[in-house]
């Protein structure tokens, strides 16, 4: 760490900037980029933002920054997820069991509305005649006399997906934190606005993804119980959960968690 503090703080003098200027561009505190350059981790917040810190200043610099933190020790592991990826660039973790039990509500609304449907066809097939005389028809033959017509059938109506319920449950300069009911699976989406933005964004406790994101690119994760997105810049996003979109901030480094509630 000590060599990669020493070759950041080289490139930086070489490019003739100041401690000042770096941090105002990168919105990473000045004690934190001395921190780096000393090769001095205590002084850094633990896990994804030391990483996300180191990254964001060699990456300003134009190194590439994962192989900074892999000199450094603090390349993060590789995500041992299944992952798809759309057509707009988007990840997404998909998996068969995931799938599966997202289509038993619909299996079994089917098989209920069939029931319904078999035990109407029944009622009418057996229910007995009343005691009044069947009524002649024009040409001499009884209504009994003539073929049975099927009695016309109205499907009821699908009953309404319930819609997702979103509660904050904290909100201030480092956490914001959100519970979501009514939903099979999270959906978390970042669109990055007119600055960089650098993530660290974790689904059900797995690294998903960690680099810099560029203005205007959008970012799709989902999670079956929990997203954690930490961000650096985060004035820049704007972060939509399952449909909704979140209440925009002011604060630079922040840490977004999103899970399934359990109510």
């Amino acid at each position: 760490m000590e060599d990669v503090g020493q070759l950041l703080r080289k490139t930086r003098e070489g490019r003739g900037l100041t401690l000042e200027e770096v941090a105002e561009a990168t919105k990473i505190r000045s004690v934190y980029l001395e921190a780096i350059e000393r090769g001095d981790l205590s002084a850094l917040p633990p896990g994804v933002y030391a990483r996300g810190f180191v990254r964001a200043y060699a990456e300003f610099l134009g190194l590439d920054g994962n192989e900074v933190l892999i000199q450094s020790g603090l390349s993060a592991r590789a995500a041992p997820l299944s992952q798809e990826v759309s057509g707009n660039g988007d990840v997404s973790t998909l998996s068969q069991p995931g799938r599966i039990r997202r289509a038993i509500p619909q299996i079994a609304a089917s098989a209920a509305l069939l029931a319904v449907l078999l035990g109407g066809y029944w009622f009418l097939a057996n229910r007995h005649p009343g005691s009044a005389p069947p009524a002649s028809q024009p040409n001499g033959t009884t209504a009994s006399q003539l073929p049975a017509t099927p009695p016309a059938t109205q499907r009821p109506p699908a009953p309404a997906a319930p819609q997702p319920v979103l509660q904050v449950v904290k909100r201030n300069a480092s956490q914001y934190m959100v519970d979501v009911e009514n939903v099979d699976q999270l959906q978390v989406v970042l669109r990055v606005g007119p600055h960089p933005c650098w993530i660290d964004a974790e689904a059900d406790g797995h690294p998903v993804e960690q680099r810099t994101l560029q203005p205007g690119e959008t970012r799709t994760f989902t999670g079956n119980q929990e997203v954690r997105i930490v961000a650096g810049r985060a004035s820049s996003l704007t972060v939509t959960v399952n449909g909704q979109q979140l209440e925009p901030v002011t604060w630079d480094v922040l840490t977004y968690t999103v899970k399934k509630s359990s109510s």
